[in-house]
């Protein structure tokens, strides 16, 4: 009689060889369809210059186009061009659109409540300037020393409403004193 093999209590059962142990498992998904696409290179300004720029509203031009080519097609040839081949080039115009008013509508959700805060902060920053700003014109009626190492922010002031730009309206306190 043959002794059979036992195990020790506790020790590992012996591995069996795997049957497919040197290939490779076949994906459910071809390697085209997982393959992203690069993305696109950035045009120049020059570039984007010279591009035509479409009618609004050309999609619905272009489809009626394809379809009128379509019904008089033999009448009409355009050398690497057929309806379906602008109906395809439509459709890629339509989803890059698509793709990117998507991406416009996520970003704009991200970047305005950081715009507000933005706005909020600079909003205190700059009232808080004025009536610091306001306080030393304040001072200086009883110590004009004080205006002096003060001047710059006057100086910017009087520039920015003298440039032309909007005048920045007077803060409650600011009194209407010349310098």
């Amino acid at each position: 009689m043959a002794k059979a093999k036992t195990a020790k209590k506790g020790a590992p059962a012996p591995k069996k060889p795997k049957k497919n142990a040197g290939k490779p498992k076949p994906s459910a998904k071809s390697s085209a369809s997982r393959k992203k696409k690069a993305a696109p290179i950035a045009l120049s300004v020059e570039e984007k210059r010279r591009f035509l720029k479409p009618l609004t509203g050309f999609g619905e031009l272009i489809a009626r186009l394809v379809d009128t080519w379509k019904a008089h097609g033999s009448k009409v040839k355009v050398p690497g061009l057929s309806p379906a081949r602008l109906g395809s080039l439509l459709r890629k115009a339509e989803r890059a659109s698509q793709r990117e008013e998507a991406t416009r509508t996520a970003l704009e959700a991200k970047l305005s409540p950081l715009a507000d805060a933005r706005l909020r902060a600079e909003h205190e920053a700059w009232k808080s300037a004025l009536n610091l700003h306001a306080m030393v014109k304040s001072a200086a009626r009883t110590d004009p020393g004080i205006a002096l190492p003060f001047a710059f922010f006057a100086d910017a002031l009087v520039r920015k409403r003298a440039g032309g730009a909007q005048a920045e309206p007077k803060e409650e306190g600011a009194g209407g004193d010349q310098e």
